[in-house]
């Protein structure tokens, strides 16, 4: 069987014992029907929120800089962004390479260039450098851009809200039970059955602590860096 929106829906019907939904009347599902279309939801945003760095919401995109304009709002839908990925895209039109730009905490941008940057007219703009996020989160360069190059970075994203029969969730397959689990933990509470809610959490918790030990806790080397001073008789 596809796994998909309405799949996932009719597993969590099933195990409630209530009527499964089908392509035709998954649009107009009212009732439990409709609750656990939502509770599917609400298990993904779960598992998406409950860890800043699963594989799976791991997204690029790209910011077209102004020139004079040091800062920028960051692509909407993320949950963190990875500053040390930031690098200007090759352009031969603006005849600059790829590169990556150099991070910065705000703190140090503050404290050693943006009086620099503000005293700057249009003729010092210059090809960015050095890559910062700021407090408000959005995501400045230094030097002032001079020209509309393109900024490129990698963030990891909320989870898409799922509408149609056919959507496939974002939680991969292979944890679709975990994805299942959060979402009867969420029609359990809606019914007030706390004790079946609290079964139901737990299992949902600890499948979400095992994807988190094979997907995200993984130390594929470590290198001993001891140095051995032997002496020789």
């Amino acid at each position: 069987m596809a796994y998909t929106y309405l799949s996932t829906t009719n597993e969590v019907l099933r195990r409630l014992n209530e009527v499964e939904l089908t392509s035709s009347t998954f649009p107009t599902a009212t009732g439990i029907q409709k609750l656990a279309q939502d509770a599917i939801n609400n298990s993904q945003r779960d598992i998406f929120m409950s860890e800043q760095e699963w594989p799976f919401a791991y997204a690029t995109t790209s910011q077209t800089l102004t020139a004079g304009t040091n800062e920028y709002s960051i692509t909407s839908g993320h949950l963190s962004i990875d500053i040390d990925t930031v690098l200007i895209d090759r352009d031969d039109t603006l005849n600059v390479e790829e590169t990556h730009l150099i991070p910065l905490s705000y703190q140090e941008y503050v404290d050693r260039y943006k009086e620099r940057d503000e005293q700057r007219d249009s003729g010092d703009y210059d090809t960015p450098i050095y890559v910062y996020l700021t407090p408000d989160y959005k995501i400045g360069v230094s030097p002032t851009p001079d020209k509309a190059y393109v900024l490129k970075y990698t963030y990891f994203k909320t989870a898409t809200e799922l509408d149609l029969h056919g959507d496939v969730p974002e939680t991969p397959n292979q944890y679709k039970n975990v994805l299942i689990d959060g979402a009867v933990y969420h029609l359990y509470m809606m019914r007030d059955n706390v004790e079946l809610a609290s079964l139901s959490k737990k299992l949902f918790t600890d499948g979400i602590e095992k994807m988190r030990q094979i997907l995200i806790n993984r130390y594929i080397r470590i290198r001993d860096t001891r140095v051995s001073n032997v002496i020789n008789d």
